[in-house]
């Protein structure tokens, strides 16, 4: 089951080109967002405030506001990322 799952993740992973980050500026989400802007993703997010983690990631491509204002999430990424979720939270179980 775990293997099934993890094809699935990086499956969908391949299916991605645009990926948005909420707390971006945070240390888990800023390395997940370096790893996907090498990989050539579209990366996107927001973060409460400027930070100098925000602006080397701006640097290296990513698009990023500052606020948590829902207007701010592209909703197509929505239904992917809570697959994603569930599909962790089911391997880890």
């Amino acid at each position: 089951m775990k293997t099934f799952i993890n094809l699935i993740v990086m499956s969908d992973l391949n299916k991605i080109n645009k990926i948005y980050f909420i707390g971006i500026g945070g240390i888990m989400m800023s390395a997940l967002a370096r790893y996907f802007l090498g990989e050539g993703k579209e990366v996107v997010g927001s973060d409460r405030v400027e930070s100098g983690i925000t602006d080397e990631l701006r640097a290296a491509g990513a698009k990023i506001m500052i606020g948590q204002r829902p207007e701010n999430i592209d909703r197509t990424l929505i239904w992917w990322f809570i697959r994603w979720r569930l599909a962790r939270i089911m391997k880890n179980t």
